[in-house]
């Protein structure tokens, strides 16, 4: 299979970021990205769409929405649109019927931080997922790069801190996030993991003080999906947007911190008698099966089973394990990074029946 690179979740002067699509490409760009999805609130933009090129860089923009019923008093319960080529913020007000119009128009649903508590310091209101009936939601952005600050800072202090020194926020998915896609799963939808930017460089302003808080660049270099593809990109646009919404509905994803390390090149698999189940994918369990992970660097590295933790791997850059038994296998890798361990990469499920 064939590796990329995406940045999700990603906001203009549009809405509430604070750069240009086109000073924001040009950050993407600078980072090596393959490809990146603008999703500002409430509003599609055409004409941005396509691939971008600067020098040996090139960088395939798609365009897509945050979704969110602004007649709401609180707004919770945020969708992105990925891919849908047309607004669709009019049915905000019902997300069942907004993830089928998203469907409909070619597109793919993603719940969008469904743990982002209130931030009474900031008058930041808790804006996470609260509708348990829908169905049919292709991923869930369970590692939000900007909505971890509201999870790990309690105090305003703490946020300050974060805000000046962003490389040392990034610790791993919070667990609720982890919890609440794994529900999804225990009931039989099969949904796909995310990490996202949620990319906004908020200017900070006091006194004499000027600084731009987490930059579009800084979160580009740190939360990622990275998207295994059945063929390589071929430059074209129109053949090359289907392959990677394909890529993300169907699971064939590892989110990572590449804050810590290039994680481009990790590989899960698992091996049968006659082919390699790949991350996403589902096979018929037989016994003899083994599960396959490789690194580009040394870690310690974790197996999950059904969403409980059932076997860790200490320093290593790859193994072969023997699965004893049918259910659905992840895989987690940590590294120690500036004092604390923290979450490097994070796989997506094989579901072994």
């Amino acid at each position: 299979m064939y590796e990329i690179t995406a940045n999700l979740h990603i906001h203009t002067k549009f809405s509430d970021g604070s750069k240009t699509h086109q000073q924001v490409i040009d950050a993407a760009l600078d980072s090596n990205l393959d490809v990146i999805f603008f999703t500002d609130h409430n509003i599609y933009t055409d004409g941005i769409e396509g691939y971008h090129i600067n020098g040996d860089n090139k960088l395939l923009a798609i365009m897509g929405e945050e979704v969110h019923d602004s007649c709401a008093e609180i707004q919770k319960n945020h969708l992105l649109s990925l891919g849908a080529e047309k607004s669709l913020c009019q049915f905000a007000f019902n997300n069942q019927l907004l993830i089928k119009r998203i469907q409909k128009f070619g597109g793919i649903s993603v719940i969008a931080h469904p743990h982002d508590p209130a931030m009474p310091a900031f008058n930041e209101p808790d804006i996470s997922w609260e509708d348990s009936s829908i169905t049919g939601v292709n991923g869930v952005e369970i590692w939000n790069g900007f909505s971890e600050l509201k999870v790990r800072a309690n105090k305003k202090w703490q946020a300050y801190f974060y805000g000046f020194f962003p490389k040392l926020l990034p610790q791993s998915p919070p667990k609720s996030s982890v919890a609440f896609w794994e529900k999804f799963l225990d009931d039989g939808q099969k949904i796909t993991a995310l990490g996202g930017s949620d990319a906004h460089a908020i200017h900070f302003s006091a006194g004499f003080l000027n600084k731009v808080i987490f930059p579009y660049k800084y979160h580009f270099q740190s939360i990622n999906s990275h998207l295994k593809l059945s063929s390589p990109l071929t430059g074209d646009y129109e053949k090359d947007k289907p392959l990677i919404l394909k890529a993300i509905k169907n699971g064939n994803v590892f989110i990572a911190n590449d804050l810590i390390s290039q994680s481009k090149g990790f590989q899960f698999q698992v091996r049968d008698r006659e082919r390699f189940v790949q991350m996403g994918e589902s096979g018929r369990f037989q016994s003899g099966m083994k599960l396959i992970v490789d690194l580009p660097q040394q870690a310690d590295c974790l197996i999950f089973k059904n969403g409980g933790k059932i076997h860790t791997m200490e320093k290593t850059k790859g193994f072969s394990w023997d699965i004893p038994s049918p259910g659905r296998y992840r895989v987690e890798c940590h590294k120690r990074y500036l004092f604390k361990q923290r979450t490097w990469i994070f796989s997506n499920p094989i579901y072994l029946t």
